[in-house]
């Protein structure tokens, strides 16, 4: 999905970053509360 490849363009550049590690589970957060169950496979594949 474009939510999908969007969410995993902002992963993976700022996987790089330090910030990384105190924006994750903000973002995280976000997709639990705005994205289908489904996602949520996707998410957890990725984590």
């Amino acid at each position: 999905s474009l939510h999908h490849l969007f969410f995993k363009a902002v992963t993976t550049r700022t996987f790089k970053n330090q910030a990384f590690r105190h924006v994750k589970p903000f973002i995280l957060f976000f997709l639990v509360i705005n994205i289908k169950g489904h996602d949520l496979e996707i998410i957890f594949s990725i984590t």
